[in-house]
Protein backbone atom coordinates (compact mmCIF):
# COMPACT_ATOMS: atom_id res chain seq x y z
CA UNK A 1 0.00 0.00 0.00
CA UNK A 2 2.66 2.01 0.60
CA UNK A 3 3.94 1.79 -3.03
CA UNK A 4 0.77 2.41 -4.36
CA UNK A 5 0.72 5.94 -2.76
CA UNK A 6 3.83 7.00 -3.48
CA UNK A 7 3.13 5.58 -7.54
CA UNK A 8 0.15 7.36 -7.13
CA UNK A 9 0.24 10.23 -4.57
CA UNK A 10 2.10 12.94 -7.20
CA UNK A 11 3.07 15.13 -3.99
CA UNK A 12 4.89 12.15 -2.19
CA UNK A 13 6.12 10.92 -5.36
CA UNK A 14 7.78 14.61 -6.16
CA UNK A 15 8.93 14.65 -2.64
CA UNK A 16 10.92 10.79 -2.63
CA UNK A 17 11.87 11.05 -6.91
CA UNK A 18 15.16 12.38 -5.90
CA UNK A 19 16.25 9.46 -3.04
CA UNK A 20 14.64 7.02 -5.12
CA UNK A 21 17.17 5.23 -7.62
CA UNK A 22 15.35 5.49 -11.02
CA UNK A 23 15.74 1.16 -11.58
CA UNK A 24 13.86 1.09 -7.88
CA UNK A 25 10.98 3.36 -8.89
CA UNK A 26 10.93 1.17 -12.25
CA UNK A 27 11.21 -2.07 -10.57
CA UNK A 28 7.85 -0.71 -8.33
CA UNK A 29 6.15 0.47 -11.43
CA UNK A 30 6.22 -3.14 -13.05
CA UNK A 31 5.45 -4.89 -10.05
CA UNK A 32 2.27 -2.54 -9.45
CA UNK A 33 1.69 -3.33 -13.21
CA UNK A 34 2.09 -6.94 -12.90
CA UNK A 35 -0.20 -6.93 -9.84
CA UNK A 36 -3.21 -5.28 -11.90
CA UNK A 37 -3.81 -7.48 -14.02
CA UNK A 38 -6.47 -9.97 -14.18
CA UNK A 39 -6.01 -13.80 -13.68
CA UNK A 40 -6.42 -16.17 -16.40
CA UNK A 41 -10.14 -17.81 -16.07
CA UNK A 42 -10.38 -20.58 -13.78
CA UNK A 43 -11.50 -23.98 -15.82
CA UNK A 44 -14.55 -25.36 -14.73
CA UNK A 45 -13.53 -28.28 -14.13
CA UNK A 46 -11.09 -27.67 -12.26
CA UNK A 47 -13.73 -24.78 -9.98
CA UNK A 48 -16.04 -27.35 -9.40
CA UNK A 49 -13.76 -30.22 -7.61
CA UNK A 50 -12.03 -27.39 -5.83
CA UNK A 51 -15.57 -25.96 -4.30
CA UNK A 52 -16.15 -29.75 -3.47
CA UNK A 53 -13.39 -29.94 -1.58
CA UNK A 54 -13.83 -26.94 0.54
CA UNK A 55 -17.15 -26.20 0.57
CA UNK A 56 -16.69 -27.24 4.34
CA UNK A 57 -14.57 -24.85 5.30
CA UNK A 58 -16.22 -22.54 3.65
CA UNK A 59 -18.75 -23.14 5.60
CA UNK A 60 -17.08 -23.13 8.96
CA UNK A 61 -15.52 -19.62 8.05
CA UNK A 62 -18.82 -18.05 7.14
CA UNK A 63 -19.84 -19.15 10.98
CA UNK A 64 -16.84 -18.16 12.22
CA UNK A 65 -16.56 -14.68 10.78
CA UNK A 66 -19.82 -14.01 10.90
CA UNK A 67 -20.35 -12.96 7.26
CA UNK A 68 -21.86 -14.85 4.28
CA UNK A 69 -20.02 -16.84 1.77
CA UNK A 70 -22.53 -17.97 0.12
CA UNK A 71 -21.21 -15.98 -3.26
CA UNK A 72 -18.22 -18.31 -3.00
CA UNK A 73 -20.14 -21.27 -3.33
CA UNK A 74 -22.05 -20.71 -6.88
CA UNK A 75 -20.57 -21.39 -10.27
CA UNK A 76 -19.23 -19.34 -12.92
Amino acid sequence: MLVEKVLTSGRLKEALEPWVPKRAADLARRVRTRNMRRPPPLPPELRAVLLENFRDDIDKTAGLIGRDLSAWLRSG
